[in-house]
């Protein structure tokens, strides 16, 4: 067994183990060793996963910062003043319904800066944050090379999106509808 498949089935063992940060260290690292594409691809699946438990759940992170919920507050308030969305603040503090938080709640808010990066000729969609990797998404492109290159800002996000075709709306989950679970609107 060579010293990188150790390293990866020690890191492997410390995420099974349930120890999330230090899998995702462990994970870190073996990314930036990565040079096979087939190894990376795993590390980025793996690593994937682990930031996806992190950044869903209240676990402590460096990147997330506490926050003592006050009188008058609401999601929408928290998620704004962090410069975050809603649904992050929500799904990372297990909060079912987002009208109910009281003062004197704890959550967690990770901050900073996501970005993405599409790389059409692959069809993936690279997430980041902070300049680190977080997770790496398949995703469709327009046709014949319509989806244009260059820097955007995302303007907005819809979950399960309808489709239009020929004037009619083809609504999310017909076999019609070529749009994935997930659709955004750049600028």
């Amino acid at each position: 067994i060579s010293d990188w498949d150790a390293k990866f089935q020690k890191a492997a063992a410390i995420e099974t183990s349930g120890n999330l940060l230090e899998a995702k260290r462990a994970f870190d690292e073996l990314l930036h060793a990565a040079v096979d594409p087939a190894r990376k691809a795993g590390v980025e699946s793996k690593l994937g996963k682990v930031n996806m438990m992190l950044i869903f759940s209240p676990t402590p992170m460096p990147e997330k910062v506490e926050y003592l919920v006050k009188p008058g507050d609401s999601v929408d308030r928290i998620a704004k003043k962090h410069g975050v969305t809603a649904e992050l603040v929500s799904l990372g503090n297990n909060i079912k319904n987002a009208n109910v938080i009281r003062p004197g709640d704890q959550l967690r808010i990770l901050v900073g800066k996501f970005a993405i990066q599409i790389e059409k000729k692959f069809n993936t969609l690279l997430l980041t944050h902070n300049d680190k990797y977080v997770k790496r998404y398949l995703v469709g492109t327009g046709k014949f090379g319509k989806t244009p290159v260059g820097s955007f800002a995302v303007t907005d996000r819809i979950a399960e999106p309808p489709w239009t075709k020929d004037g009619r709306v083809i609504p999310y989950g017909d076999k019609e509808n070529i749009l994935g679970t997930r659709w955004m609107a750049i600028k």
